[in-house]
């Protein structure tokens, strides 16, 4: 790498990205839940503890809990089930003693009971003919309850037992179930085709006065997207007070995915004052109940001793825990604490690797961190500027904006072929209109000096003011080599 222009970016000040904190405890909110929200009928609570069992390696005590997710007609259960199956996991529930009951029970005409015996059929139990004796059932309970019409509605979907599939007639049947108070089906499945346009043109707003009437029937996760929607201001007016009440409501009810979002929200203050002890055992509830993002989220909590005292160690085990459920960046930040050595042994090609696989399947942090890693050489790593600036260019079209304002600064200072340096300040400007004020301090020599740009010494100092006053303390400086060096005074490169 050239080191003949004092450039600012986070390939330059890149200890931030790989911190460690000291060694302490944490205390959590303990999670009475989701399971006795489970045994209670909450079909979205039992596929939680379906995905927390699964991911401590309790495959049939997960599929104990996917089964009672099914009962309960919970769209994710079904998804959670038919995984589980595939898998090969067929224990953990005594699957002759629940058809005979659910035999019984349709026999008497419970409707919900026909439909939980159809899905068995539909999953390979009946033995001959299943496939007609589940479209059967399906018709019947449809017929005499709405609310059962999910059913029917997946195998119109679906094309199972071989009707034709027929997105169309599904949705109908899924608003039909919506509309007599099925919610974690029938709601969440309609809103989902009116999202996507799944035999009906796609409407936003009808999808989310659906994802309404889901949340105001039972479903956080229903609560938890529209709380996104509003956080974002997407498909309708911004409001942080409204999303962080509809984040809190979700999480309350069960949602794991809610209390992550709530969490969130409480670090950035969204509805008020920041409150990271608050989010620290938030985080902690969806951690326990196996939410691999609050794992991490909560890791990095403790990493930075962001509302809690310090913890490194509890710190990579958290993080180790999100990797383990397949969440990238739970394994980046694992990846980066092997290069750092903080709370985990230093294992330097154990952390490229974790780092590079991250990066691989889409964690744009990853892929930064990677890059700067490579670039300087941390923690032992061999300097690898090819490899570095590779990464910052998957970084960047993942949409990090750390990564696309460094992959700026690289194409200058490792490439160095004037032909990328317009590419490059269009990276660093980009970078900079999002709020990186370390890219609007690269933006300065830029400017200043004319690299892909015409040379404009009068915005160069601009920038330099604008990252100064952003807290990049060192822009102040160069703010102030700028007028010494227009003037013909001290400086230079």
């Amino acid at each position: 790498m050239t080191g003949g222009r004092w450039w600012l970016g986070a390939v330059a000040v890149a200890a931030g990205l790989l911190g460690g904190a000291g060694a302490a405890a944490a205390g959590e909110e303990a999670a009475a839940w989701p399971d006795a929200a489970c045994e209670a009928g909450a079909g979205y609570a039992c596929v939680q503890a379906s995905h927390r069992e699964r991911l401590a390696g309790r495959a049939e005590a997960a599929m104990g809990w996917a089964w009672k997710a099914l009962l309960a007609d919970d769209l994710d259960g079904f998804v959670a089930f038919e995984g589980l199956l595939k898998a090969g996991i067929k224990g953990g529930v005594d699957w002759n003693a629940e058809g005979a009951r659910l035999t019984a029970a349709c026999q008497k005409d419970d409707q919900r009971a026909c439909l939980a015996l159809a899905k068995l059929y539909m999953f390979g139990a009946g033995g001959d003919g299943a496939a007609e004796k589940a479209s059967a059932l399906l018709e019947r309970a449809c017929a005499q309850d709405a609310w059962t019409c999910t059913g029917r509605a997946t195998q119109l979907r679906t094309g199972f037992a071989g009707v034709k599939a027929d997105d169309a007639a599904a949705l109908k049947l899924y608003e039909k179930a919506c509309a007599a108070g099925n919610a974690l089906h029938g709601c969440r499945a309609a809103a989902v085709h009116h999202l996507h346009g799944l035999g009906t043109a796609k409407d936003d707003k009808a999808a989310m006065k659906l994802a309404d009437k889901g949340c105001k029937g039972g479903d956080p996760q229903a609560c938890s997207a529209l709380g996104e929607r509003l956080e974002t201001g997407t498909g309708m007016k911004a409001d942080g007070k409204k999303a962080v009440a509809l984040f809190r409501k979700a999480c309350e009810a069960g949602s794991a995915k809610g209390c992550v979002h709530l969490a969130r929200a409480l670090n950035a203050g969204l509805a008020g004052k920041a409150d990271h002890a608050r989010a620290v055992a938030v985080l902690g509830k969806a951690c326990e109940a196996g939410d691999e993002v609050g794992c991490a989220d909560l890791g990095a909590h403790l990493e930075t001793g962001t509302g809690v005292k310090a913890d490194a160690k509890r710190a990579a085990a958290l993080y180790a825990k999100s990797c383990e459920g397949k969440w990238p960046h739970g394994c980046a930040r694992l990846g980066a604490a092997h290069i750092t050595g903080e709370g985990v042994a230093r294992d330097a090609a154990k952390g490229v690797g974790l780092l590079d696989a991250a990066c691989k399947d889409g964690d744009g942090w990853a892929c930064l961190t990677l890059g700067v890693v490579l670039l300087e050489g941390h923690g032992g790593v061999a300097e690898d500027e090819e490899r570095a600036v590779a990464a910052f260019e998957r970084g960047c079209e993942l949409g990090d904006v750390d990564a696309c304002g460094s992959l700026g600064v690289a194409l200058i200072e490792v490439v160095g072929d004037a032909e990328h340096f317009e590419r490059a300040a269009k990276l660093m400007d980009g970078a900079c209109a999002k709020g990186r004020m370390a890219s609007c301090a690269d933006l300065a020599v830029v400017h200043f000096e004319g690299l892909g740009v015409p040379r404009d010494p009068k915005k160069g100092r601009a920038m330099a003011a604008k990252a100064c006053k952003g807290g990049v303390k060192t822009a102040c400086e160069v703010e102030k080599k700028l007028k010494e060096r227009e003037s013909g005074g001290a400086g230079g490169r």
